[in-house]
Formats: C-alpha cells, sequence, structure tokens
C-alpha cells in the first residue's frame, strides 16, 4: 500500500492570525520603479467559503483516537550557577504513564539544549534517568528540552556572571514602519517602503521618500529627501546605510556639494568620512520572490518577530490576492524563507485531513491574541491523543522587559477541551515560574489538574531553587516539593579540578483513592479507601569537574557525580554517573566522538536492582558544501547487549542546479537500526527535486515507515508522494 501525500506548508511558528473579509484597492509595481498601477479585490467569497468550511468542520465532530500518555517530571540542580570552574548541572527526569505507573526500564529519553553539554539520549531505570550537563561557552540561559514518545517538557538553567550578576537581558527593541505602501518580500525578508516613509523609534525618526528594510541582516537604505530626527537635532541627506543594532550609518549629502558623512544614533553626531563612499547605497532588491505582504505600517522586533496591521497577501507577481486580514505576525526566531502564512496544511491517505488555520485578532507590543482552527489526523506533530477539528485560542503577554506568559485553550468544540497557564518573572536576581493547567488527554480519560511554582535565586557565588509540582488524575493526587542550595564550587589546588555540592530536601506526597464494589446479604454498593503516603527525602549531590585534556589533536573531558539520599523510611540509596568522552576534529570534513558512561544504582531496599549501566557512544558528522552531509551516531549497552545506530545523510545531484549553483535534486537516506533483545530497523528513502515554486518528493520504507510521523504511522504504508509549495 502507498501514501500521496500533498502538504501546502506556510509556517511553522507558534503565533496566530485574524481573517475577516474586506474588499481592497491595491497599487501594483509597474515594469520600471514605480507604483503606478492599480487593481480592485474582493475578498468576501473567500472569506465566506473559510467560513462555512470552518462550520462544516465543527458540525462534523471529533473522531477520538485512543494512545498511551505520558508525564515528564524533569528537574535541574541546581537551576541557576556561576559560571567558573564547575559548572555541572544534575537533570533529573521522571517518566510515568497515566496511570502514574513508572515506565518500563530502557524507555529512551532525549535531551536537547540552546547552551552547553548534554548526551542526546539516555534510557530510564525504575521510570527515571539522570544526565550531567556541562558548559564551556560562558554565562547564558539554556533551555532544556525533555522529549519521551509524543511528550515534552522544557525547562531553564542559568549560569550567571561573576560575583553572581544575572544575565543581562537584552531590552526589546522595536522599530515602528510606516509609509503609503509597504510592500514586504516572504521570500527575501526585504521591506520595501515607498511614499512618505517613516521608520520611528522611542529616540529617534528616519523619513525618506523611499526606504528598504533587510530584515535578517537589520541594515536600512533610504534615498530622496532623508531627514533623520534624534536628539533635538535634524539632518538630512540624499542617500543613507545604517545597520540598526550599531546605531551607526552613513549618509550622501548634496548641498551644495556631494560629501560622505557617519553618524550614531541617537546622539546624531555627524562628522565628515570619506571612506564612506565605498558602502553600497543601492536599494535592496526584493526580488526575485514568490509572496508578499502589503500595508500600510508594521512594527518590527529584530530576531523576535514582525507584526502587520491590516495586512493583504498576493501570491507570484501581483495577479491575484488572497485575501486581507486586520493583523498578522511573523514569528523571526524559527520562520523559514518562503512561508508565512503560519499554518500547515497536509492530507495522506493514511491520516487523512491536517489543518492548522491560525486567526490574529490582537497583536502589539505587549499582547498577541490568535485563534486557531484545527482538524488533527493520527499521526500528525499536533496529534496528542484525539484525531478531530480542535479550536484553540492562544493569549500570549508581556510585564515590561522582565515577565512574559501565555493563557492556552484548546480543544474548545470537543469533550477534550482543557485550559494551560504559565508565567516567568525576574524580580531583580530572582527569577519566579509559575504553571498551571487543567485538561486530559483523550475523552475517555478523567481531567488532570497540575500547578507548578519554581523560585530561584543567587546569592554571590550560591545559588538556592524552590521547586514544587502538583497534579490530581482521577481521584489520585501526586506533589512533589524539592529545595536546593547551591555552594560555590572548591578548587581542589593547582590540579584544575573542582568540586560542588548542592545539598537538597524533597518531599514527595502521593493519596490515592480506590472505590470497590461491595456486596452483602442484605446490602449492595460501593466502598471507597484511600491511601496517603508521604516520603521526605534529606540528600547530597556532587559533581567532580577535571580539566579539558589534549591529547592526539582531540580533547578529553571527564565528569563524576554523585547523589546520597536518606528518606523517611530509612531507605539510603546512591547513584553515581561518570562519563569520559574524547572529540576530535578530523579534518576540514569530518568531526566524531567517542563516550564511556557509567551509572550505578546502590540502595539499602533489597527490592531495587544494584546493577551498575555501561554504555559506549559513537558521532561521526560531516559535510562537503552544498554537495553532502551526514549525521550516525551509535550507542552500546554493555550489560543490555544492546546496539542503536542512526544515520542521516543528504546528497545533491550535481545535474540541474540553478545558475547560482545551488542544488534541484536531493537523495535523503534516514534509518536507525537497534539489535538485541528488542531488535528492530527501521529506513526511509527520499528523492526530491525543485520545479519552479514547488518540490516534489518521493519516499519509499521497506520496513513500513513506522518512526516517521505522518507517512507510515505505523500502519505498514510503504512509499508516499509529497508536494510542498515553496512560496507559501
Amino acid at each position: 500500500m502507498g501514501v500521496w501525500k500533498c502538504r501546502c506548508q506556510i509556517v511553522p511558528p507558534r503565533t496566530r492570525e485574524v481573517f475577516l473579509p474586506s474588499s481592497q484597492t491595491h497599487l501594483l509595481p509597474d515594469s520600471g520603479d514605480g507604483y503606478t498601477a492599480t487593481m480592485t479585490f474582493c475578498n468576501r467569497w473567500v472569506s465566506c467559503f473559510l467560513l462555512c468550511f470552518a462550520l462544516l468542520l465543527s458540525l462534523i465532530g471529533a473522531r477520538p483516537a485512543h494512545a498511551q500518555g505520558i508525564q515528564i517530571q524533569a528537574i535541574a540542580s541546581p537551576s541557576r550557577l556561576v559560571y567558573g570552574a564547575d559548572n555541572t548541572i544534575m537533570i533529573t527526569v521522571s517518566v510515568r504513564d497515566n496511570s502514574g505507573r513508572a515506565v518500563e526500564d530502557g524507555t529512551a529519553v532525549f535531551f536537547n539544549t540552546t547552551l552547553g553539554t548534554l548526551p542526546t539520549v539516555a534510557y530510564t531505570q525504575g521510570g527515571k534517568v539522570g544526565v550531567i550537563m556541562g558548559n564551556t561557552t560562558g554565562p547564558g540561559l539554556a533551555i532544556i528540552t525533555v522529549t519521551v514518545n509524543n511528550a515534552r517538557q522544557t525547562l531553564q538553567v542559568e549560569y550567571l556572571g561573576k560575583g553572581g550578576k544575572a544575565t543581562a537581558q537584552p531590552k526589546r527593541i522595536s522599530y515602528r514602519i510606516k509609509a503609503k505602501q509597504i510592500y514586504y518580500s516572504v521570500d527575501q525578508r526585504v521591506f520595501d517602503l515607498k511614499d512618505q516613509t517613516q521608520l520611528i523609534t522611542p529616540n529617534y525618526t528616519i523619513a525618506a521618500d523611499a526606504m528598504q528594510l533587510n530584515v535578517d541582516q537589520g541594515i536600512i537604505c533610504a534615498q530622496q529627501n532623508i531627514t533623520i530626527t534624534a536628539n533635538k537635532k535634524v539632518v538630512t541627506a540624499r542617500n543613507l546605510h545604517m545597520t540598526l543594532s550599531m546605531g551607526t550609518g552613513t549618509i550622501i549629502t548634496a548641498d551644495p556639494d556631494i560629501t560622505y558623512k557617519t553618524f550614531t544614533l541617537p546622539a546624531l553626531e555627524v562628522k565628515d568620512d570619506t571612506s564612506a563612499h565605498n558602502l553600497d547605497y543601492v536599494p535592496i532588491s526584493p526580488l526575485p520572490t514568490h509572496t508578499w505582504i502589503l500595508c500600510h505600517e508594521a512594527l518590527f522586533y529584530p530576531g523576535d518577530q514582525v507584526q502587520f496591521y491590516q495586512p493583504r497577501f498576493y501570491l507570484d507577481n501581483f495577479d491575484h490576492c488572497l485575501y486581507s486580514l486586520p493583523y498578522h505576525v511573523l514569528n523571526l526566531r524559527n520562520q523559514v524563507n518562503g512561508a508565512f502564512f503560519n499554518s500547515d496544511v497536509s492530507i495522506t491517505s493514511d491520516a487523512g485531513l491536517n489543518i492548522d488555520f491560525p486567526i490574529y485578532y490582537a497583536a502589539n507590543d505587549t499582547h498577541v491574541g490568535s485563534l486557531h482552527l484545527l482538524e488533527v489526523a493520527r499521526g500528525s506533530s499536533g496529534y496528542s491523543g484525539s484525531s478531530g477539528l480542535e479550536l484553540n485560542v492562544e493569549e500570549a503577554y508581556r510585564v515590561g522587559d522582565s515577565g512574559e506568559g501565555g493563557l492556552f485553550l484548546d480543544d474548545l468544540a470537543r469533550d477534550t477541551r482543557s485550559v494551560t497557564w504559565n508565567h516567568t518573572h525576574d524580580f531583580g536576581p530572582t527569577h519566579v515560574s509559575l504553571t498551571g493547567g487543567y485538561d486530559r488527554y483523550t475523552d475517555s480519560t478523567p481531567y488532570t489538574e497540575r500547578a507548578g511554582v519554581s523560585l530561584a535565586r543567587a546569592f554571590g557565588g550560591c545559588s538556592a531553587s524552590l521547586n514544587t509540582n502538583w497534579s490530581s488524575f482521577d481521584q489520585n493526587q501526586d506533589g512533589v516539593a524539592e529545595f536546593t542550595f547551591g555552594f560555590p564550587s572548591l578548587r581542589i589546588g593547582k590540579t584544575g579540578l573542582g568540586l560542588g555540592f548542592t545539598p537538597y530536601l524533597n518531599l514527595h506526597h502521593n493519596a490515592t483513592t480506590t472505590t470497590v464494589a461491595s456486596t452483602g446479604p442484605k446490602t449492595t454498593g460501593t466502598t471507597t479507601d484511600s491511601t496517603t503516603t508521604d516520603l521526605f527525602t534529606q540528600g547530597l549531590r556532587t559533581g567532580l569537574t577535571f580539566p579539558s585534556l589534549r591529547f592526539l589533536g582531540g580533547a578529553i573531558t571527564t565528569n563524576v557525580s554523585d547523589d546520597i539520599a536518606h528518606d523517611s523510611d530509612g531507605v539510603m540509596t546512591n547513584y553515581v554517573d561518570t562519563g569520559v568522552s574524547y572529540a576530535k576534529q578530523l579534518s576540514a570534513i569530518f568531526s566524531t566522538s567517542l563516550t564511556y558512561s557509567l551509572s550505578a544504582t546502590h540502595s539499602s531496599d533489597p527490592t531495587v536492582t544494584n546493577q551498575p549501566s555501561q554504555r559506549l557512544s559513537y558521532e561521526l558528522s560531516g559535510h562537503g558544501g552544498m554537495d553532502w552531509n551526514m549525521a550516525f551516531y551509535s550507542n552500546y549497552g554493555l550489560e543490555e547487549k544492546l546496539l542503536y545506530n542512526s544515520l542521516n545523510a543528504n546528497y545533491y545531484l550535481p545535474w540541474w542546479r540553478t545558475k547560482d549553483h545551488k542544488p534541484r535534486a536531493v537523495l535523503q537516506y534516514t534509518g536507525s537500526m537497534s539489535s538485541g533483545q528488542l531488535s528492530s530497523m527501521d529506513s526511509l528513502f527520499s528523492v526530491g527535486y525543485v520545479i519552479g515554486a514547488y518540490s516534489l518528493m518521493l519516499h519509499y520504507s521497506p520496513s513500513g515507515n513506522n518512526a516517521v510521523s505522518g507517512i507510515g504511522s505505523g500502519t505498514g504504508k510503504r512509499w508516499a508522494i509529497e508536494l510542498v509549495r515553496q512560496a507559501w
């Protein structure tokens, strides 16, 4: 059996839009530099069609599909520490199913971090796993993602600067753009402003007849009748070239002679500089492009997002307008070129229709509100237990430069409706995080209530944190509270070794209620039995860091951590984790690393297995410019005799390339293999070719593509055809 898949991907970020019908008159570019032709488009029929389509989906209703749910609880200890000799942090993860039982041993837990280093994958024992995080980069905020199956949790770890100073959070800078006509090329990420253009900031304003802004580079070029106003000063020019992030630029004046000058904002200090004539003052060309957004006003946050007000959307050469919206938001942090719609539409023969259509109803500096219309198919990236229509609302907000949060209302059209809220705030050196939730996985499972509070504060070289989490599921309550205090790392003489101590207190509260049917000679009914357990644990986490050693052109890094705990039941537990890694750049093309890790648990509880776990892992990556790239990973468990291998490779054919040598055709391979008690193998071969604004992909999986979401989804389908419009 095969799969035919047609996907129209228009943008991945988690931000949303609003749809309203309108009839607009738009200026269209002529063959030259001016904008003279006009055309009127009526969007009411498009609006009616989409609204009727959404109503039809709501009448169809949901098709529940049951799946196994996973609950993740990840704790970083400490969550804040001063960057120095000892930068190791223990990440402890507890994984349970929706009934509260620990998942089976050997369940894979995947890790990713934006700062520092973490093992790619680790495997549970008794429903838990612990890994060591290192950092040789410097102070900053690390966002860690923990993934198990379809469940995911993120947590933050902050490395403080010298003296325990928190990492400086840059103030959010905004640039308001105004003009009679603003043309935004989504493919090139370039603003082209025509007639009475303005760039407005709290400290200065730039006005000109025409202006271009490169969003990726943050460079502005302006032409004719330029006026710069700042610091109660006014400077005029004929041409301008400026870098926004630096606040510096160059201008050309012609009154009466041509002069090249440099300026600095917001002081607006100007001086002659003959070297400025070497810069390129030619307007940025947004062509060629396939997708345009037209408006009269926009708000630009560098590296973050762009907010459009009353935008209109065009494809190709302005031959037709899709529709108009009151607001639109582009997320610049994870947006891909050639995508603007913040939507995803796909059809597969095994999964059916999958739609994510966001509608913004508010967008400003402190508030972004959006409505989501979704049709979720089993096996899609948004699937979480139930398929069918979903109606979601997202309310994101900011509180100055120190706080932000969001309220998320999901599944409003179904019995699995839920609500989630999160908020983070910095009160000077104190970091506060609040979370809350009320949701359920499918309409046949009870609701889960969740609440969490986290506090962290640095005291010079020390750090303290308090993390509390509470949940209630099916009359069962579970709560965990942990307080940690991290001391400064101790340097051991001139050895380069660092020793860190983190004592902690942990309280685990569990209340279980069971209902049992009772029968007797005179009465029948049910009895309720309640059981409450409280487990108090005190412990000490220690970490020993070693200096990096150079060996045969590579680097050897070593870490050792130990966690000793004593609980109120009298049980002593000692968890030891060690690791040695050797990394080397083999050539300009290949790099490799080899890691040995040993973890062992010793407990006075006779029911706990004290068998150590040893693993060897190997990584090899390489790239050949625009010709090929690959990544290979291998992991072997010495006790389990389990070998896992994965390979991802891309080869770009040398034929049929563009004039600038960019590839059109690609061969891809993605595969994984595990051998041992549970042996499996999964492979996916793909061939892709770019045809104008479209990409055609042919996928084939001899194993049924069980590990690739959305194509096979474990149904045994072996092939798929995918068509993607690059310009959406």
